[in-house]
């Protein structure tokens, strides 16, 4: 019986690092970012508090790498989703749909809403929230203009359908705090998928 490679120490760093984001991330999810504490993280994750100030050496860091793993967490099923529309408008307009409920409706952006919300009062700290929620959800937001642009649209129709969608379902999911009535997201959202492929079609 053949024994498994031996991983590199590089590897086992990368494993160990993606262990205390995954649990940052969890711990987060649970308590929120108010009551985050690093002992939580390192009880979660199963290390030593040295392997992670290895890694993480400050709570800001730890904190940017929750919300780095909140976002990637189902970016590539993603990005297989855009990647795998035809050139049927509607049924790409209800896949993007799809797609952006299963991030907006998830735990992830509660998760990652949390920390921008408490931890981006850090003047020093929101600049890199800025940035690694661009570089999460840029590409992603690429693919599916770019799925529509497969379809026959052109670039600002299709950019301002992926922006305005995402816009749409992310204020719905904000709503929810205040009154959870997905009926009237259903009814909202089939609407306004029907006005921009009218709206398309006419132009």
């Amino acid at each position: 019986m053949t024994k498994p490679a031996r991983r590199t120490q590089a590897e086992r760093s990368e494993e160990t690092r993606q262990r205390v984001a995954k649990a940052a991330y969890e711990v987060i999810a649970e308590r929120g970012h108010s009551a985050f504490r690093t002992a939580a993280v390192i009880a979660q994750a199963g290390v030593s508090q040295g392997a992670m100030l290895h890694h993480y050496p400050t709570k800001e860091s730890l904190t940017l790498a929750a919300i780095h793993y909140a976002l990637n967490l189902d970016r590539d099923k993603s990005l297989k989703r855009a990647n795998r529309t035809g050139e049927d408008a509607p049924a790409t307009l209800q896949a993007m749909a799809q797609d952006f409920r299963a991030f907006f409706i998830g735990n992830q952006f509660w998760v990652s809403l949390d920390i921008t919300m408490d931890a981006a009062k850090d003047a020093s700290v929101a600049p890199e929230i800025r940035a690694i929620v661009a570089d999460a959800r840029k590409p992603v937001y690429d693919l599916w203009a770019q799925a529509l642009m497969r379809c026959g649209w052109d670039s600002r129709r299709a950019q301002h359908a992926v922006t305005s969608t995402a816009a749409l379902i992310s204020g719905f999911a904000i709503r929810t705090l205040w009154n959870d009535d997905a009926g009237e997201l259903e009814r909202t959202l089939a609407d306004w998928l029907t006005h921009i492929e009218t709206q398309t079609a006419n132009a």
